[in-house]
């Protein structure tokens, strides 16, 4: 159990460091674009474009992917002010859980599907597409494994074999 604590801390580490990356390097781009435009110089950055769709996919799925291993994804309280600490709730949670399993795995299925068939090249860059499609089924894995984190604990909340907690919000 302590080896998939310190794997899943590394791997936390390693999705935000990349997301935080992918967003300087997104950064830096979008504003070597203006102020290239505004001072008219001489350079054309014509790759730019898909350089941004790389680098905000990779962004946002990393980033997906930290937020629901830290359980901050958005989320609408009502039911948690509704129910509170009682088994009820944690039984609705488990109706979530698995709703969101059902679309990771399919996100992560057809994203595996887009990756391996996407085979075309990007307009101006000599990069296959495939490489920005890969964001998708790699995230998807770990919003699918937090997902079966998140069921399970539910799960055994609702049923008594674990306690529940004290503050759910």
């Amino acid at each position: 159990m302590e080896l998939l604590r310190k794997l899943d801390k590394l791997a936390v580490r390693a999705l935000t460091t990349f997301s935080i990356g992918c967003f300087v390097a997104l950064f830096m781009v979008l504003l070597s674009n203006v102020v290239i435009r505004i001072t008219s110089a001489p350079i054309k950055m014509s790759w730019y474009s898909e350089v941004v769709e790389l680098l905000f996919a990779y962004m946002v799925m990393a980033s997906s992917a930290v937020l629901c291993q830290k359980k901050q994804h958005f989320k609408v309280d009502l039911l948690v002010t509704r129910f509170g600490t009682k088994k009820h709730f944690y039984y609705l949670e488990v109706v979530t859980n698995l709703i969101s399993l059902t679309f990771f795995s399919l996100l992560l299925w057809y994203g595996t599907k887009l990756t391996i068939e996407g085979n075309m090249t990007m307009t101006i860059l000599p990069i296959c597409k495939r490489w920005g499609y890969m964001a998708i089924p790699i995230c998807a894995l770990f919003l699918c494994i937090y997902t079966i984190r998140d069921l399970y604990c539910n799960l055994m909340i609702a049923i008594g074999r674990m306690p529940i907690p004290a503050a759910t919000m």
